[in-house]
């Protein structure tokens, strides 16, 4: 998909936003060639707006600028406030561009998501993509969007969304046991913690290489590239696996 990607609906909102400004953040920048006084806004302001993940508002506001749809300023904290500690703030206003893609569209024309390409005409980084989301899909705490599990789950074989399921579910199987033992999901500390945790990650991220492998062959891709740390702690993936679905 070629960069910039079109804008859709969150980053159509967040222009929205920028495009108003702040009244009490009045600043004088040039847009279009010309010197004015413009609203503008800051990161937290823009965030507040438009009740955002602070990440989701970044990557709307690095896919604007992109587009030449937005551009920015830096106000920087006097010497005392510096020495408090202080960051500069960050503000934005909208490009004469960006005004005019909002007068030219309106919000329900803006796709929610833009979806990869399909079928033949994916690419072995698209296959890659469509098995990250469909293993995320059954995290717990999924962060990929319910379009993008359609996506994948269309473009993937059967048997391999089989496997790459059962690898999902096995790992949250046991961060819930992991849970419950030691209160926490985070990184483990102790022995006792590694001891049940590594087994699981390592079978379950082999068993997901395995299910990518497999559908990139039937596409006529190579394997997929295996992290560094491929020949050791995943034993260049030569684990006990149950058979494969397809076998």
């Amino acid at each position: 998909m070629p960069y910039p990607p079109p804008i859709i609906r969150d980053e159509y909102k967040v222009l929205e936003v920028i495009d108003r400004g702040h009244p009490d953040r009045m600043k004088t920048v040039t847009r279009g060639g010309v010197s004015a006084q413009i609203a503008t806004i800051s990161t937290d302001e823009i965030q507040v707006a438009v009740n955002m993940p602070f990440d989701d508002v970044m990557n709307c506001i690095a896919h604007l600028v992109a587009h030449q749809y937005i551009t920015s300023g830096e106000e920087r904290p006097g010497f005392f406030a510096s020495m408090r500690g202080a960051e500069p703030t960050y503000y934005y206003w909208a490009t004469l561009n960006g005004s005019q893609f909002l007068r030219d569209h309106k919000e329900q024309e803006i796709p929610e998501v833009i979806l990869p390409p399909e079928g033949e005409e994916m690419a072995a980084g698209d296959i890659d993509d469509a098995v990250r989301v469909y293993e995320n899909s059954f995290s717990a705490s999924p962060y990929v969007e319910p379009g993008k599990i359609e996506w994948a789950a269309r473009n993937l074989d059967a048997d391999v969304k089989e496997e790459i399921e059962a690898a999902a579910l096995q790992l949250e199987d046991m961060w819930a046991e992991y849970e419950e033992r030691f209160g926490h999901r985070s990184a483990a500390s102790s022995d006792e913690e590694m001891a049940l945790r590594d087994p699981a990650v390592t079978l379950s991220v082999v068993r997901v290489y395995r299910a990518k492998d497999e559908q990139l062959r039937r596409r006529g891709f190579p394997p997929s590239e295996k992290p560094g740390a491929w020949h050791d702690r995943y034993q260049g993936g030569d684990v006990d696996l149950p058979t494969a679905p397809w076998e």
